[in-house]
């Protein structure tokens, strides 16, 4: 078993990260946030990480699950 995390997907925001998380564990696929810079230097962009043994079901129920959501879905968690 590979312990190594993979970057899926980067939300704009921690709310955002948040729901994909809870999404991505309910299909059964671990997840982990990581902040990829700290909020006071103007971004909130949050990273969304998995078992690099799962990526590619990650990617696969990111695109179903993104696929059905407005482009500017994320400006609402603002």
């Amino acid at each position: 078993m590979d312990d190594k995390l993979i970057a899926v997907h980067a939300a704009p925001n921690l709310p955002t990260a948040e729901m994909i998380k809870e999404y991505l564990e309910g299909e059964g696929i671990a997840a982990v946030l990581r902040s990829r810079l700290p909020s006071f230097m103007g971004s909130d962009m949050v990273e969304i990480l998995v078992p690099s043994e799962r990526e590619a079901d990650a990617r696969q129920a990111l695109e179903a699950f993104l696929e059905g959501v407005p482009e500017d879905w994320s400006e609402t968690d603002k």
